[in-house]
């Protein structure tokens, strides 16, 4: 008779994973088949897209005299998101069955850069792809080995007019993603890279050069039209130029106004709190005096407490006594100190991302600051464009220092203001002039007042306005005063809708 085993009872408390849905709750669905004659002008345009790729490739290939290994890159945009969500599993068979490792992927993961990391699969994709231009428009795709070619929009190689994106002067580079099959020939090229800007420094022939901390991006100052031509036709580490000169600062006339106010701003002993103004400096007038508590400058002026312009003044008093400045107390109490993190000399310019970051970064670990605000952006955002690598260092920081950031949403410009109360306001009363990609004036594109870079970040607050109109005699909602107008909230980016043909 066997002993009987004791059993064993595990009374561990419940407990949650809290993990993020990156599905963000989307599910697969049925398809209805379509009329297989619809795929006629599909073809046709894929067809076109692959015998320019080829003479594109041949083309990159012969134009290198410093790169020594090459890293293939093409250029696909898909109708679906590139995942293993759907029944296709893009993301393992293109790798597996066609030889294309993804190592740039941007508009929601619907444009994705490959890496060609083995030619004899590669054949396959080219195979399938004409089966699928040759096949019979009255038979459906539907089962074949091809069917996956129905998930394209495009096709392309990366070349240098994608990497260069017509920037010059003040740019950043970004680097495509370095996996293990791409290595070798990424190192190789990173080196050379380097010792390429290092002469180029030497020669006068760019001002500067830096990479961020993660090796995501470099930056170039001062690089001219053939410098950032070379660059881009040689290293295929490159994805693509970002310029980031920002949008011209445009304070509105009462700010202007509020610069002589008469009032005093104290500091009681009790503000613990400091918080880091990111702007173009911060004038010390008097009354400001008691409350700022210092600053850093990585500008050429050095000094973050001289100011060309008033915005960071301005934005600075709005920081330690919030709406309580425009009331009529003659005396305020602060909530707060402020820190100057002066990066920019004028109201326009460069913004040199990875010295920003660093500034912040310092300003943390050194004075134990915590909050910041940056009313300066970038560029605006394009519609279902990825996000910045500005917004990205930004959030990455979040995580590390445990920090928050107030960035501005930015300004609409004042030319759409004058021509969304202009004599098309049907086509720009509010929402449509915040999204209405279908539409536009001879004057204005609703995609111009999206947010700016880098007020898409995830993990800081985007702050903006929106200055209505009240009066029922008018047909515009926006307010008629076009200064305030000037300083309202961008819309959200916008995501497209596109007619797909996969099955």
């Amino acid at each position: 008779m066997s002993a009987k085993l004791p059993h064993l009872y595990l009374r561990n408390p419940f407990g949650y994973a809290n993990r993020f849905n990156k599905s963000r709750y989307v599910s697969d669905t049925e398809i209805q088949a379509k009329d297989p004659e619809v795929y006629r002008a599909h073809k046709a345009k894929l067809n076109a897209s692959f015998i320019k790729l080829k003479q594109d490739r041949v083309d990159r290939l012969n134009q290198k005299t410093i790169v020594t290994s090459n890293i293939e890159i093409v250029e696909i945009r898909f109708l679906i998101p590139f995942s293993d969500g759907s029944k296709f599993k893009t993301r393992t068979r293109f790798l597996r069955e066609f030889g294309l490792s993804p190592v740039f992927q941007k508009d929601f993961n619907r444009t994705v850069l490959f890496a060609i990391v083995d030619r004899v699969k590669f054949q396959r994709f080219d195979t399938l792809l004409n089966q699928y231009i040759l096949s019979e428009n009255r038979t459906p795709p539907q089962g074949t080995a091809y069917a996956i070619m129905t998930t394209l929009f495009d096709v392309k190689y990366h070349t240098e007019d994608d990497i260069r994106n017509h920037c010059t002067r003040d740019l950043v580079f970004q680097f495509i993603n370095n996996n293990q099959y791409v290595d070798a020939s990424y190192q190789l090229q990173r080196q050379q890279l380097n010792n390429k800007l290092d002469t180029l420094v030497l020669l006068g022939d760019i001002d500067s050069f830096d990479v961020d901390p993660y090796d995501k991006m470099i930056q170039l100052k001062g690089a001219n039209r053939d410098v950032v031509v070379e660059l881009a036709k040689e290293f295929d580490i490159l994805a693509q130029a970002h310029s980031l000169r920002n949008r011209v600062i445009r304070p509105d006339r009462y700010n202007e106004a509020q610069l002589t106010w008469d009032l005093r701003i104290r500091n009681d002993g009790h503000q613990e709190t400091i918080v880091g103004v990111l702007d173009n400096g911060i004038r010390p007038i008097d009354p400001l005096r008691d409350i700022i508590v210092g600053g850093s400058d990585i500008t050429n002026t050095q000094n973050a407490l001289d100011a060309v312009h008033q915005h960071g003044t301005v934005v600075a008093s709005l920081a330690a006594v919030g709406a309580r400045f425009f009331s009529t107390e003659q005396e305020l109490i602060a909530d707060t100190r402020i820190y100057s993190i002066k990066i920019l000399e004028r109201v326009d310019g460069y913004l040199d991302v990875i010295k920003i970051v660093e500034a912040i970064r310092s300003a943390h670990r050194e004075r134990g600051i915590k909050l910041f605000n940056l009313s300066v952006c970038g560029p605006g955002k394009a519609y279902n464009e990825s996000p910045s690598l500005f917004a990205y260092l930004l959030d990455k920081l979040a995580y590390e220092e445990d920090i928050l950031i107030f960035i501005a949403a930015g300004n609409m410009n004042y030319d759409d203001i004058v021509a969304m109360q202009g004599d098309r306001q049907d086509l720009h009363n509010y929402p449509n002039h915040f999204y209405n990609p279908g539409i536009s004036s001879d004057l204005h594109s609703c995609e111009f007042t999206n947010i700016c870079m880098p007020a898409e970040s995830m993990n800081h607050i985007s702050v903006g306005a929106l200055a209505d109109n009240y009066r029922p005699d008018t047909d515009t909602h926006l307010s008629n005063d076009k200064q305030m107008q000037n300083s309202m909230l961008m819309g959200s980016l916008g995501y497209q809708n596109i007619e797909t043909f996969f099955y």
